[in-house]
């Protein structure tokens, strides 16, 4: 009898600390495309890692952007990300996470140098210049946006200014990439991203 009552108690105690452990698991599912793949970086650059993004001003899917492959400028390895898709909107790029500053960095082949694409740990207000020369501008460091696809939270915001005129604002999340992004310059378009394959 003690045999048995001994048995049960520990058959009970058993099944509390599994009901316990499961009510106090708290994981969601995570979905890469609205809340990425939790590495600490504004521009996960694994290889094979892809992002499709709609183009309003396009009768096509916008971009589809991939990974492709990797070069090599002055001893710094550069992942090279190609546009695959029919619009063929963006040109080739070269992205780097330094793996010092975590900071990543743009390599532009024809001037030979590269420059500050998104930083790593960014602070408001925050100016750099660009590629063609424009400059760039970290205008809020916590954004939210709305897309057909997500609601994001946590987003840098970053404003790209010719002169002092608008010409684009950016939105990037750790873990995930350029999310969102309104063009202002010769019309007004915008990219939002509605598909990603993340390592």
């Amino acid at each position: 009898m003690k045999k048995t009552l001994f048995t049960a108690i520990l058959m009970l105690i058993g099944t509390i600390v599994i009901i316990e452990s499961c009510e106090n698991n708290t994981d969601k599912p995570v979905n890469p495309l609205c809340d990425g793949n939790s590495k600490n970086t504004f521009y996960p650059l694994d290889s094979a890692n892809n992002w499709k993004y709609d183009w309003s001003s396009s009768q096509v899917k916008g971009a589809n952007i991939m990974v492709t492959g990797y070069y090599i400028f002055y001893d710094k390895t550069f992942s090279v990300l190609k546009d695959l898709s029919e619009s063929m909107f963006l040109d080739e790029l070269y992205l780097r996470e330094d793996p010092n500053d975590h900071n990543i960095y743009i390599y532009n082949s024809s001037k030979g140098k590269e420059y500050l694409y998104v930083p790593a740990n960014p602070q408001l207000n925050q100016t750099w210049e660009t590629v063609t020369g424009f400059s760039k501008k970290v205008t809020n460091i916590s954004a939210s946006k709305k897309t057909t696809y997500c609601s994001y939270t946590g987003l840098l915001e970053i404003t790209e200014y010719y002169g002092t005129t608008v010409w684009a604002i950016y939105y990037y999340k750790k873990g995930l990439g350029l999310v969102y992004k309104t063009e202002k310059g010769f019309a007004t378009s915008t990219f939002e991203l509605y598909s990603v394959t993340l390592k």
